[in-house]
């Protein structure tokens, strides 16, 4: 499979970009939250690819073709880490504390310098291909390990049981969309490398993954990527950057 480069500098987008929005002080009240973090899209424009920011770290491309031929271009944009008292960003502490209350607070937050990751996911329909399958889904990395992930967003189904904590789940893809995780780090603050640990991307057993496109930015240098165990996986059933379990 051909894997495509691009140069790591990013050129600023005029178009003014997708950014977080507050979410509700409640604990989501189904596995398939609805709010998301990012700012809502107009139902009738629908899902489309978001402008790359100028804190963007890494972005990533594929085409997902299901068993009936129905095509998905799916995009990914990692974001500069950010402390979890960052006024542009409260969206991401506050729904890390709504999903899972028992465990974190925003007092824990501060007292011990949390960092939070913003990932945007835009999930396309490529032009004249089928719709796409239930039965057909893609995981989206990084998925929750020893860190919590939250997400937010249309036509995503969070892995596990009910009695799961929702900030304990993995995420799928399961159709066109536009969706927000943030992933969140103890201790991270003010070094900005944790997330680092974690691979970024997109995974499925059920759709074959194609022209994968990986490129990390002069930013994403900056915080720590492609140093250490970083490295990079892309074959059909995969197209992952970054660090540890998420690449398997």
């Amino acid at each position: 499979m051909e894997k495509k480069r691009k140069s790591a500098t990013i050129v600023p987008v005029v178009v003014g970009s997708l950014i977080l929005a507050a979410c509700a002080s409640t604990p989501a009240p189904s596995p398939t939250p609805s709010q998301s973090l990012d700012m809502p899209i107009p139902e009738a424009i629908g899902p489309m690819l978001n402008p790359i920011d100028e804190d963007a770290t890494l972005v990533l491309t594929t085409t997902a073709t299901a068993a009936n031929g129905a095509a998905l271009t799916l995009q990914m944009q990692v974001h500069r880490a950010t402390s979890w008292d960052d006024i542009a960003n409260q969206a991401m502490p506050d729904a890390l504390v709504a999903d899972c209350p028992d465990r974190y607070s925003l007092n824990e937050l501060s007292s011990d310098q949390w960092a939070f990751t913003r990932v945007q996911v835009a999930i396309i329909s490529v032009a004249g291909s089928a719709d796409w399958p239930a039965e057909a889904a893609a995981e989206v990395r990084p998925r929750t390990s020893s860190d919590p992930v939250v997400a937010r967003g249309d036509n995503i189904t969070l892995t596990g049981s009910d009695t799961d904590s929702l900030c304990d789940r993995s995420t799928l893809i399961t159709g066109p969309g536009n969706f927000g995780l943030a992933l969140g780090i103890a201790g991270d603050a003010p070094a900005w490398v944790g997330w680092t640990r974690h691979g970024f991307g997109f995974v499925s057993q059920s759709a074959v993954l194609s022209e994968c496109s990986i490129e990390v930015t002069a930013v994403g240098v900056e915080q720590g990527a492609q140093s250490g165990a970083w490295s990079e996986r892309v074959d059909d059933t995969h197209c992952v950057a970054g660090a540890g379990s998420d690449l398997d």
